[in-house]
């Protein structure tokens, strides 16, 4: 669609591959953009991820004149204390394509002698299933939805948690709550990932829909050593303390709308 082409979303059936959701699509940005653009009506932009701001101003340089603010997601949950952490690389959320779950299950074929647990329920979940019988893959087990502590726990015990992502992705939160388990994350070099994801250093960062960069990182986390796999926990609580902090973010969202405001007065 950039620069202005939203026509495409129609040619390519962008709206869940469906021509009139589609249509309705392009024509509703066309009527946005010529007759109700929002920077008439917004003081400020408060943008998840450096790479949202590109993609914003990217399509529109009118949005830098705007105050902005790049406010990463922040998460309140207890950390799980004195963990054993178990040999296991984890997947969690939703079982659809963009989010690469068949990236990691190519991965995981490669990587016989590994354990992988898949957390989540989606589209593809059955055809996961099926596959997974098919292949004999009983290095991959199936946990279902979880949530709360249950969930909490099982990310807490992953070795590695795995986010495979194919499609851009701003600032996911499954990072965000794998660090505060101390837990490190491989992760697609896309969207916002590489902003959180520092590579060989909270974790590792692997090409987007390869399932052999994936296998290669694989390798690489169940052979780092016990005292390079502590110093990364150290620099993800370094991280996370920086970053995901909910007090930090409250009090830098506070701090943009008293900047507003004073402009306004």
């Amino acid at each position: 669609c950039y620069p202005n082409k939203y026509y495409q979303c129609f040619l390519k059936k962008c709206a869940k591959k469906n021509t009139l959701e589609s249509l309705i699509m392009s024509l509703e940005m066309y009527l946005r953009n010529i007759f109700f653009h929002p920077i008439k009506n917004i003081s400020g932009l408060v943008y998840v991820s450096h790479f949202s701001q590109k993609k914003h101003l990217a399509f529109n340089n009118k949005f830098s004149q705007l105050s902005s603010l790049i406010l990463y997601n922040f998460y309140n949950k207890t950390q799980v204390k004195d963990v054993n952490k178990k040999n296991y690389f984890l997947f969690f959320g939703r079982l659809s394509e963009e989010k690469g779950i068949n990236t990691l299950i190519d991965a995981a074929k490669m990587q016989a002698d590994c354990k992988f647990k898949i957390v989540g329920t989606g589209p593809l979940e059955e055809k996961i299933k099926q596959q997974i019988v098919k292949d004999k893959l009983t290095n991959i087990s199936l946990l279902g939805f979880q949530t709360g502590d249950e969930l909490i726990k099982t990310i807490a015990q992953a070795r590695f948690v795995i986010v495979p992502s194919t499609w851009y992705e701003n600032n996911p939160m499954s990072i965000i709550e794998s660090y505060a388990q101390g837990t490190p994350v491989i992760a697609s070099n896309i969207g916002g990932i590489p902003e959180i994801v520092k590579d060989n250093r909270t974790g590792f960062l692997i090409e987007p829909n390869s399932s052999t960069s994936l296998s290669e990182a694989i390798v690489k986390a169940k052979n780092i050593k016990k005292q390079a796999y502590s110093l990364m926990q150290e620099e993800i609580s370094s991280f996370f303390q920086e970053h995901f902090q909910e007090e930090n973010h409250y009090n830098s969202l506070s701090n943009f709308y008293k900047e507003i405001i004073r402009k306004k007065i």
